[in-house]
C-alpha cells in the first residue's frame, strides 16, 4: 500500500470515528450538558441553550464529515481535480460557517463559545481558499485536456 493510500485510509477511519463520536455525544448530550452546567455553576436556562446549540451544531458537523468521506472516496479513485471534489470542499466550508453562526449565537449567552465560533470561522476561511484553489486547478485541467 502506497503512502497516499495509507493516508486516505487513515483519514477515512478518523472521519468515521468522528461521526461515531458525534452520534455518541448526541445520545449523551443531555447528561453531558447537565454535568458541565453543574461543574460551571450555570443556570438551567443557559444549560438548555447549550443543549440546543449542541444539537443544532451537530447537523452541519455531521454533514461536513459525510462530505469529507465523499471527498476521500474521490481521492481514493484518483479523481482529485474534479467538480465533485470542489463541491465537497465547498459544502464542508459552508458547514463550518453554519456551525460558526450557531455556536456564535449561543456565544451571546455563554461567552467562551465565541472562541469556538472564531475557530470555526477560521476553518471556513481556510476551506474557502482551498476550494478556490481547487476550482482554479479544475479549470486549468479542463483547459489542458482540450489542447493537443
Amino acid at each position: 500500500m502506497h503512502k497516499k493510500d495509507r493516508t486516505v485510509a487513515a483519514t477515512k477511519i478518523f472521519t468515521w470515528l468522528v461521526l461515531a463520536a458525534i452520534a455518541a455525544f448526541l445520545a449523551a448530550a443531555p447528561w453531558c450538558v447537565n454535568w458541565y452546567a453543574a461543574q460551571r455553576g450555570l443556570d438551567e436556562r443557559l444549560s438548555g441553550a447549550l443543549l440546543v446549540c449542541v444539537y443544532a451544531a451537530a447537523v452541519p458537523a455531521a454533514a461536513a464529515m459525510v462530505h469529507m468521506l465523499l471527498l476521500l472516496r474521490e481521492i481514493s479513485r484518483e479523481q482529485v481535480f474534479t467538480e465533485a471534489c470542489v463541491r465537497h470542499i465547498s459544502v464542508i466550508s459552508w458547514c463550518c460557517l453554519a456551525a460558526a453562526v450557531i455556536v456564535g449565537a449561543a456565544g451571546a449567552a455563554y461567552l467562551p463559545l465565541l472562541l469556538i465560533a472564531g475557530a470555526l470561522l477560521f476553518m471556513f476561511l481556510i476551506t474557502r481558499v482551498v476550494c478556490s484553489v481547487m476550482r482554479a486547478a479544475v479549470e486549468i485541467k479542463n483547459e489542458n485536456s482540450l489542447t493537443i
